[in-house]
């Protein structure tokens, strides 16, 4: 059952912090702290997924893209960051 795993309410409010901090961090903060922000969010979402992971919840076929997915998304960010 869906309430017995404590993923049922750490899921939903530690991606709502994330958004929330994403979405403050884009209204006040300038381009390149901005981009910064976005490279820990993705990281922190990747470790959420790792933490899914470990629970059994998600495959390891899916963590294994998420992984390879992140690690070009904050490559990108980072030369995106150097060229500011």
């Amino acid at each position: 059952m869906a309430d017995d795993n404590a993923w049922a309410f750490k899921l939903p409010v530690l991606s709502n912090i994330i958004a929330l901090g994403l979405w403050l961090g884009f209204l006040v903060l300038s381009n390149a702290e901005f981009i910064w922000l976005l490279i820990l969010g993705f990281v922190s979402l990747l470790m959420i997924d790792y933490g899914l992971h470990q629970a059994q919840i998600i495959s390891h076929e899916y963590f294994k893209v998420r992984k390879y997915v992140t690690l070009i998304v904050v490559f990108a960010l980072m030369v995106a960051v150097a060229q500011l």
